[in-house]
């Protein structure tokens, strides 16, 4: 079709229920008269349905283009730089840009909007695929809380935790005193220690601190092990339940001799598994309850996600975008905003971890001690 200046290319505004021509502009010649006929040829930065509109009014046609071919994107007008210097930028600019993008063009804080959380309320989404997704991943959140709670409830967990709390609290002036006629063990000896740990407590699925408890009730003359004997406490039965059934010396021996024997390769191909939290989230554990940690995985997972999907719906395209924000993202959007919501997961639970710390050995008094028990217990609230 043909038209003159009076025909503009436009959408209907479906918010405003008004005609509108942003992101949309005529592709003509800009040097002929405006009473001449032209092919009508419109151009668009979003996917709204558009069209030639006659004599929109003014107030709808602010900032209104008519280009010429060579201005247009498939001429090549539009997808030349601003500096127009034809230098591609580096890696480093172009991680620089998609972030820049993502601010600028970024919808998010309009979910949370009256407006948004109205769209919320009626829109369908309830029943699509992803929200189906959702529901079900919700529902076996909630059963593995219940049955992560019921194992606990049965392991009389709470019962040993004052225990437990006299077990990280050695006698501090007869360590002071040890000290003294004992050098400082070598650093690279404790972290080969460490790294044997680790290792034991994968081949042994027992977490690492509950490794040493058992330990502690295995070796003979330990203090710990002694403390923990007074009273029979119901602690002391649940470490000896699991050092016989890991068969910790032998296993301690075996995971010495595998280190020790492999090369540094190989210690790191060991070591992986042993140290990340999401595989050895299985682990059996004396001082971890099942239902946290069962809380801890699938926040990982619903914050991560949630994250994800909260961005890339903020990035979508809208009526109301601008037209230098990018179309789907791309690949560099994808990826920013994929490893960005996975380490701010990390953040939160790393943070969630270090709120469930336990720093008893730092009292220099029972008044310490106490002090520290009950901070231990806020922290551990907040956790919750």
């Amino acid at each position: 079709e043909e038209a003159n200046s009076s025909v503009a290319c436009a959408f209907f505004n479906t918010t405003t229920y008004r005609w509108s021509t942003k992101g949309v502009r005529r592709v003509a010649s800009t040097n002929v008269s405006s009473d001449t006929l032209q092919p009508l040829v419109c151009e668009t930065d979003h996917l709204s349905i558009f069209g030639g509109v006659l004599n929109v009014p003014e107030v709808d046609r602010q900032d209104y283009q008519v280009i010429n071919f060579e201005q247009s994107n498939i001429g090549g007008g539009g997808s030349s730089s601003e500096d127009g210097d034809g230098v591609a930028d580096g890696p480093v600019d172009q991680v620089g840009q998609v972030v820049e993008t993502i601010i600028k063009c970024t919808r998010a804080a309009g979910i949370f909007s009256a407006e948004g959380m109205e769209a919320l309320g009626k829109g369908s989404w309830s029943s699509s695929s992803s929200a189906i997704a959702l529901w079900a991943t919700l529902m076996l959140l909630f059963f593995s809380v219940v049955a992560a709670f019921a194992r606990d409830l049965t392991r009389n967990q709470t019962r040993w935790m004052g225990q437990l709390m006299s077990v990280t609290y050695p006698d501090q002036q007869e360590e002071e005193e040890d000290d003294v006629d004992e050098p400082k063990e070598d650093r690279a000896k404790s972290f080969s220690k460490a790294c044997v740990m680790y290792l034991h407590s994968l081949q042994a699925g027992v977490d690492r601190q509950s490794l040493e408890i058992a330990l502690a009730v295995r070796t003979v003359g330990s203090k710990e092990g002694q403390e923990l004997k007074k009273g029979k406490s119901p602690l002391y039965v649940a470490a000896m339940k699991l050092a016989d059934a890991v068969n910790v010396s032998e296993g301690l021996g075996r995971a010495t001799n595998l280190f020790l024997e492999a090369n540094w390769l190989a210690r790191m191909l060991l070591l992986f598994p042993a140290v990340h939290r999401a595989l050895s989230a299985g682990h059996a554990s004396l001082v971890i309850s099942r239902t946290s940690r069962v809380v801890l995985i699938f926040t990982k997972i619903l914050l991560s996600c949630g994250l994800a999907a909260l961005f890339f719906q903020g990035s979508a395209r809208g009526n109301d975008s601008e037209a230098t924000c990018i179309e789907g993202g791309g690949l560099g959007l994808t990826v920013v905003l994929g490893f960005a919501a996975a380490f701010v997961g990390d953040f939160v639970l790393y943070g969630l971890n270090s709120l469930r710390k336990q720093n008893f050995k730092s009292a220099r008094s029972n008044v310490g001690l106490q002090l520290k028990v009950k901070e231990w217990r806020v922290r551990n609230a907040l956790f919750w």
